[in-house]
């Protein structure tokens, strides 16, 4: 995978992680198993349309109801085994594309150390075949143990072949995510009780997950591909947790069908089948051509007010000068960055809206002009 520069703030990562560019592919409530492939080793099983809300969990945001995606492993029989259980849509995507969706996992209590059997892992994946059952066992994934429980409780894989938490493609404030915690993702997984209504159904869901365990609270995952770069880059409440690169490692296909994973790794049995499980809600996926080149203000054309943000932001670094600014993403607003919007000049559609060029502006264009000229 490549590595990248990553903010060294928990802060600081905050992305905003939105829908990609382009029209809604697919949008699933997953009351229904219409869209999807499932595929899993022996004892799994996945069930659209469980009304989750009969376990005591509250509605995922923006939910309007309490139907979802329950996948399960080694809650059927009594042989205790590996297992993975992959849901994954029957539509494929390529190109530019953003996955979303909502997961909870719910395991075993009591849950600071986690009953018999609680150590599952639940999460995303994109450029699956549709056909290979295993955990991680083809395209891009990242998961999370929800309890903590694991040596390494934070996993991607890319086709099959796990990645180290060492690479540059994982945010490092999130490569400690082992239990005992420390540095920043505590404060993307503070400690936090089951919900009341499931402690009344199951008295042994008592206390309080550990700090950095995934569970017992609804994450919201954005995954950003994009096919060209070969990229997927994993988003969790609204931090980037991984970015894995196709180009790079083991590689796998961006472009494939998209859903859900979940898998004990352990060869053990759940102590509680009815609270062992992950759950999936609201699967929105969007998608369609790269951002326009040298549109640094988004508006789909690139004129005068992307020349006035290069050039009010001239010679500064960045921060503190605006990233907009900053194309070429080389820390400093400079001849390449006024390159993107001056090779680019006029592309796309002006919006009705659009700017008249000043004297002053268009004097510093044609001295832009040769500037480009002189490069090249």
């Amino acid at each position: 995978m490549k590595k990248s520069m990553y903010p060294m703030s928990l802060a600081a990562c905050l992305l905003a992680a939105g829908p990609a560019f382009g029209a809604t592919l697919l949008s699933d409530d997953l009351s229904s198993g219409a869209n999807f492939t499932v595929v899993g080793t022996a004892d799994s099983a996945a069930t659209f349309g469980f009304d989750y809300s009969t376990v005591g969990i509250p509605a995922a945001p923006g939910a309007a109801n309490t139907l979802g995606l329950k996948l399960e492993v080694n809650n059927g029989d009594a042989v205790a085994a590996a297992e993975a259980i992959t849901a994954v849509t029957t539509q494929t995507f390529s190109g530019a594309y953003t996955v979303e969706f909502d997961m909870w996992l719910n395991y075993t209590g009591p849950l600071e150390l986690g009953g018999a059997g609680s150590t599952e892992f639940g999460g995303g994946v994109i450029g699956h075949d549709g056909l290979t059952a295993g955990f991680g066992a083809s395209g891009a994934d990242l998961t999370f143990a929800g309890d903590a429980g694991s040596s390494t409780d934070l996993r991607a894989h890319e086709n099959g072949t796990q990645q180290t938490l060492l690479d540059g493609g994982f945010n490092p404030l999130l490569t400690g995510l082992n239990h005992p915690n420390i540095g920043g993702e505590l404060a993307l997984f503070p400690a936090t009780p089951a919900p009341a209504a499931q402690v009344a159904l199951h008295p042994a869901q008592i206390e309080f997950t550990r700090a950095g365990a995934a569970g017992f609270a609804w994450r919201h995952w954005v995954i950003n591909v994009d096919e060209t770069a070969g990229t997927a880059d994993f988003n969790v409440d609204g931090v980037q947790v991984v970015t894995l690169n196709a180009n790079d490692g083991t590689g796998f296909t961006p472009a494939g069908k998209a859903g859900f994973v979940y898998a004990d790794i352990f060869t053990s049995i759940a102590g509680n089948p009815a609270v062992s499980f992950g759950l999936f809600d609201n699967l929105l996926v969007t998608g369609g051509a790269a951002p326009l080149v040298g549109d640094l203000d988004g508006d789909g054309f690139v004129g005068i007010t992307d020349l006035n943000i290069v050039l009010s932001a001239w010679n500064q670094t960045v921060p503190p000068g605006d990233p907009l600014a900053d194309p070429s993403g080389d820390g400093f607003v400079g001849i390449d960055d006024l390159n993107q919007v001056l090779g680019n000049w006029n592309a796309g559609t002006p919006p009705t809206s659009a700017a008249v060029p000043e004297p002053t502006t268009l004097a510093l264009l044609g001295l832009g002009g040769v500037v480009v000229l002189r490069r090249r």
